[in-house]
């Protein structure tokens, strides 16, 4: 029966294409200043991304990047909320939830008093 390989390839590649994202977002966390060297224009030439795309992926790292892989959500969850704007108390919300994740440093995102005090409720503790 081939739907049945079908379904197992398919599952193997979108693991495989989660776990490729994430590797990129890394790599360009580190390689984009203020960590690496390069600029976002000159890193996304050197890949061919936009430098859309290559501020998005160091953002997602810079937020869920610190995470264990099965604690992180998925990649494209987090990167459309980045892309969107929408990964400030949302996102953190839903994924401290989740994941009970170690302290959030307060200067990856702007956070309201209203959100600080949320997480506070939850356990989370903001770091400066």
């Amino acid at each position: 029966m081939r739907d049945g390989e079908d379904v197992e390839e398919a599952k193997r590649l979108a693991r495989r294409s989660d776990e490729d994202q994430w590797r990129l977002a890394e790599l360009t966390w580190r390689s984009v200043k203020p960590k690496g060297d390069l600029t976002p224009g000159r890193w996304g030439g050197e890949i061919g991304c936009s430098v859309r795309h290559v501020r998005t992926l160091r953002r997602v790292w810079s937020v869920w990047g610190g995470d264990s892989s099965p604690q992180r959500p998925p990649f494209w969850d987090t990167y459309l909320k980045v892309q969107s704007g929408n990964a400030t108390i949302a996102a953190l919300r839903t994924h401290a939830m989740l994941a009970r994740a170690s302290p959030v440093r307060k200067t990856k995102i702007d956070i309201t008093e209203a959100d600080e005090a949320f997480l506070n409720g939850l356990g989370i503790k903001l770091e400066e």
